[in-house]
């Protein structure tokens, strides 16, 4: 076992960078899930200034792979809702990094997850780090982000702008819009797993 060693280490150094990179699974990183949906700030075509938002913090490093958001219907069906994700200074969105389209969702009274793809953007997000994930109108449809009131989300909190995302207002009530983020691990950490995985074979095997 102890001469095979070197050749395992050798072939788990190089896998993430073979084609099983691309195979990985996705992770989720980050997540709120709705408690009661007491809270429904929505979009209508009339308030085309309104931006809503939660920040979130990653638990796993790695590429963005898909950005989910609790919906329902508002009024009529949006042709599709746009998410952004952005980084953020002094807490609140600032500086995108990215976005993507949920087409033509099936929107309905449950609130339901409906998820954004962003693989391919190759956006890295870090663990410890705060980010945003900003949603805006989608005229002449309307929409609302639902969520909970108060939250209980430790990792970020909700956001509302009232100017297209000039100023942004902090929830006083501490809400949490409904989400979750998944990422493609990073090859090092998915290196530092297996090579963890294997020295505690190792040990039960000695």
């Amino acid at each position: 076992m102890i001469r095979a060693l070197p050749l395992i280490l050798l072939s788990l150094s190089l896998a993430p960078f073979g084609s099983t990179a691309h195979a990985a699974t996705p992770l989720v990183t980050a997540e709120y899930v709705l408690q009661n949906g007491s809270s429904t700030p929505s979009f209508t075509p009339g308030d085309p200034n309104l931006r809503l938002a939660q920040t979130f913090t990653p638990l796993v490093a790695g590429i963005l792979d898909g950005i989910g958001v609790t919906l329902t219907e508002n009024g009529v069906l949006p042709p599709s809702v746009t998410v952004t994700i952005t980084e953020t200074s002094s807490g609140q969105p600032s500086g995108t990094l990215g976005s993507a389209i949920i087409s033509a969702p099936a929107l309905t009274n449950t609130a339901t997850l409906f998820t954004a793809d962003f693989s391919g953007q190759g956006i890295n997000l870090n663990t410890g780090t705060l980010y945003a994930i900003v949603l805006s109108p989608s005229p002449p449809g309307g929409y609302s982000w639902n969520g909970d009131n108060p939250g209980s989300y430790a990792g970020g909190n909700y956001f509302f702008s009232n100017d297209a995302g000039s100023n942004w207002n902090d929830s006083t009530i501490e809400a949490d819009r409904g989400f979750r983020v998944t990422v493609i691990p990073e090859p090092s950490s998915t290196l530092l797993l297996s090579l963890s995985t294997l020295a505690i074979a190792i040990r039960r095997r000695s």
